[in-house]
Parts: structure tokens; C-alpha cells; sequence
């Protein structure tokens, strides 16, 4: 979900670029890439270590490739270090459109308020919900971030149905937006 938010707003901003730009890009407590980026620039190697996903992930991928089966978390250590490091290479360009950062308040102390984001989206819009990064995706935090993503979600479908027609819409069904819109 956290890299997720990097792929939504890239696919935001080619969907604006096609003529067919999203109403709403949602984020989920998603950093940034230049947040992460200077996050594992600033982590030392003791913290690396520490972590032992850099570790883990290496190991990983040298005995996969000599096919030797290997614990899931080890696979799992593999899969994060692959994503981050797909994320610390994409460089994005800003979107216009609206964002929303869906914002856990339980890491709220150590990282910028804004997830590093706001240089990108000059519209985006935070809100806090409960629960740390990966505490929100489950029980009690999963039910408010689940209540917020629908409200956030419903104020812009009812906005988009108040112009006549959608962005989803247009996505989907490209020949009746246009038919409606024109």
C-alpha cells in the first residue's frame, strides 16, 4: 500500500496527461520518493543490519536464483527491498489534480507532516486517521481507515456527478462520457 501510493500518483499523472486525470488520487500514509530516498540515504549501516531486511533480502535472492527454498519473511525482506528501491529511482514530476494523504498519527513525530508530498501536489489535502504504518490495515485502526476512505471516496463522486460526469466514468466509459459531455 505505501509503495502503492507512489504507483497511483504516477498513473494520476499519465491518466491526466491522456485527457482522462483521476478526481482524487489517495495515498495510504504513503512517503514520498524523496522522503524514502533521503531516509535510506541518512540510515547507517548498523541500522541496516539492525533491520536485517537488507540482509534477509540478499540472502534471499542469491538462494532463489541457486533454488534453494527459503523462509517467507526472507521472501517478504526480498519483495520490500525490490519496491524501495524501485521508489528511491522513480523521479516524479508534480500533479495538479487533488491528492489526499490518508496519515497515520502514531509515527506523526518522526517524519515531515506532509510525507514529503506537497512539493509534488500542490493541492494535497492530509488527513489523520489512527494507527502507525502498518497497524492501520488492521483491527481497531482498520475500521476508521476503511469509514475515511469511503467518505473521502463519496465527496468526490458526489462532486464529479455535480459536473455531469466523472473522471471514473470517463475511464470506463469513454464513449458515454464523451456523448454525455459534449
Amino acid at each position: 500500500y505505501s509503495a502503492g501510493g507512489v504507483v497511483a500518483f504516477e498513473m494520476a499523472r499519465q491518466l491526466r496527461v491522456a485527457g482522462t486525470p483521476p478526481a482524487v488520487v489517495v495515498l495510504l500514509d504513503s512517503r514520498s520518493p524523496d522522503l524514502t530516498r533521503a531516509r535510506r540515504r541518512n540510515r547507517s549501516l548498523r541500522e541496516r543490519l539492525a533491520l536485517g531486511m537488507h540482509v534477509r533480502g540478499h540472502l534471499f535472492h542469491l538462494g532463489a536464483a541457486g533454488g534453494l527454498s527459503l523462509p517467507v519473511r526472507w521472501r517478504n525482506s526480498y519483495r520490500f527491498q525490490k519496491a524501495a528501491r524501485a521508489v528511491c529511482a522513480y523521479r516524479p514530476g508534480p500533479y495538479p489534480g487533488r491528492v489526499v494523504l490518508l496519515r497515520t498519527v502514531e509515527d506523526a513525530g518522526r517524519l515531515p507532516r506532509d510525507l514529503g508530498w506537497g512539493r509534488l501536489a500542490p493541492k494535497l489535502h492530509i488527513i489523520e486517521i489512527p494507527g502507525g504504518h502498518r497497524s492501520m490495515l488492521y483491527p481497531p485502526h482498520v475500521q476508521a481507515l476503511a469509514t475515511t476512505l469511503s467518505d473521502v471516496l463519496a465527496e468526490f463522486v458526489a462532486e464529479s456527478q455535480d459536473t455531469r460526469t466523472s473522471s471514473v466514468d470517463a475511464v470506463l466509459y469513454p464513449r458515454q462520457s464523451r456523448r454525455t459531455s459534449g
